[in-house]
């Protein structure tokens, strides 16, 4: 299970680095300078509101996929279809919601034709993530790893033809070319899910209706609490902080690559968890898969939060057009957040795995009234800066909370040399990343630095050691 998993995630976080960044930095960058940052904020607000009540559409029966399907493949025929017609039912009630939260908060203030269009996106996009699950149950994790890249490439693609070749580009535009990306990879995935697994039963049995809505409660109140606290951001900045729309712009450059890097570890999260699931009897392997999972995602968000700290200056002249020299902590702090965010998604995937969703979901409860109390505490006094660091203090405290009811369910505790030998890594990546920033070296000569630096003290330190690495290598 370690070979699996060492080279599945390599593979996974080689198809992104190769895909997202190219989106990011020469798509999306360009469509906000473009626009502006008050056409570009209106578009993350709405894109924000069609994204809070995902969670309507799922409800944990992704969650509910990749720990049941891969205990039992023959849920897969017995299930599949009930599962997708509850889905599709939910999706229905997901417009129902997301519009009347729309009216009841922004009234007529909103364009909610672009509303819609973006709507229709998250519903194509949670297929996608509904058929992914279903695959990735079925352990056909490298056609997994290609499919969470596939609607990006796309959208890759159709963005830089209108970027670069047409030269033209509107918000409505830059939504239906969205669209289009996730409509195709949604067909794609429907494909290879039934070329690899056969046709399904079409016939909804309504007596697992009431088993499978039991089952996947729990795991829903999950995903909604996390969602909502995460998405809530633009509407406490929206109520709380003066000229909303602009700050919320500049919000939103800081925050797409904060919610880009954490996609890092919602890929460990979905590989690990049915990895979880099936060995779920196996306590010594878990510990190991666990601490495999930690160590890795613990070294790449610390690599990322040092290079925003090298790149302090030139990373946001290669990033934005006119963005405020008084907000440029935002993304070194966002970027801090991210250590936390990768503890949750991955000890939130074991215990998960192990059936501990209530006491996960009791505990996300004070998450997010934490989260609420510091927002109205700082982004009222500080704007989008303290948004961020609600962010980070967030994250902090669940992070922590989640380790202990780890501990106090499984006994699962982090070596303490470990421990000391990560401190230790921690320390050297942000003394180096701070003395290149007072240095001023240009990013791309910070990251080839900060890459090598890494490497070379991960393995030094042995936190990542010779045996781990030759199991990446494809067998």
């Amino acid at each position: 299970m370690h070979s699996i998993f060492l080279q599945n995630i390599v593979l996974l976080i080689f198809i992104n680095i190769l895909v997202k960044p190219l989106w990011i930095f020469g798509v999306d960058r360009n469509v906000q300078n473009i626009l502006g940052a008050a056409t570009y904020g209106e578009y993350f607000m709405l894109f924000n509101i069609s994204v809070l009540f995902t969670i309507v559409m799922d409800m944990g029966i992704q969650t509910y996929i990749a720990t049941s399907f891969s205990k039992d493949h023959g849920l897969y025929y017995k299930k599949l279809f009930t599962l997708a017609v509850i889905k599709l039912v939910w999706a229905v009630l997901f417009f129902i919601i997301t519009f009347g939260f729309a009216l009841f908060v922004y009234k007529q203030s909103i364009n909610y034709t672009l509303l819609t269009l973006l709507c229709i996106n998250q519903i194509f996009a949670s297929f996608i993530m509904f058929i992914r699950s279903v695959i990735s149950a079925h352990r056909y994790y490298r056609i997994d790893n290609l499919l969470s890249a596939c609607d990006k490439f796309i959208m890759l693609l159709l963005g830089a033809y209108f970027v670069y070749i047409v030269q033209n580009i509107t918000i409505p535009l830059y939504v239906i070319i969205q669209t289009i990306a996730y409509g195709v990879t949604l067909i794609i995935s429907f494909i290879i899910l039934w070329y690899k697994n056969g046709s399904f039963v079409f016939r909804f049995d309504s007596s697992n209706v009431k088993s499978i809505f039991l089952q996947v409660l729990p795991f829903a109140g999950i995903v909604f609490i996390m969602s909502f606290y995460s998405r809530l951001d633009t509407v406490y900045i929206y109520r709380l902080v003066h000229h909303a729309d602009h700050e919320i712009g500049i919000y939103a450059s800081a925050y797409r690559l904060y919610d880009s890097a954490s996609m890092i570890g919602v890929m460990f999260a979905s590989l690990l968890l049915p990895m979880f699931s099936s060995i779920v009897k196996n306590q010594i392997e878990t510990s190991k898969l666990i601490t495999m999972g930690l160590k890795i995602l613990f070294l790449i968000t610390v690599g990322l939060f040092a290079f925003s700290i090298a790149s302090l200056d030139s990373l946001y002249l290669l990033l934005f057009d006119n963005f405020p020299n008084e907000q440029r902590f935002i993304i070194p702090i966002l970027c801090a957040a991210l250590i936390c965010l990768g503890f949750m998604q991955v000890l939130g995937s074991l215990l998960t795995a192990h059936g501990h969703t209530w006491s996960l979901l009791r505990f996300m409860l004070s998450g997010l009234v934490v989260n609420f109390v510091l927002n109205i505490c700082l982004t009222s006094k500080m704007g989008i800066m303290g948004t961020s660091i609600c962010v980070l203090l967030t994250q902090s405290y669940i992070a922590l909370g989640m380790y202990i009811i780890t501990y106090q369910k499984m006994r699962y505790v982090i070596n303490k040399l470990l421990l000391v030998r990560s401190s230790i890594y921690l320390f050297v990546m942000i003394s180096a990343s701070y003395l290149f920033m007072l240095v001023g070296l240009p990013w791309i000569i910070c990251l080839a630095l900060l890459m090598m630096l890494a490497i070379s003290s991960s393995i030094w330190l042995n936190i990542i050691g010779w045996k781990e690495l030759q199991l990446m290598r494809p067998q």
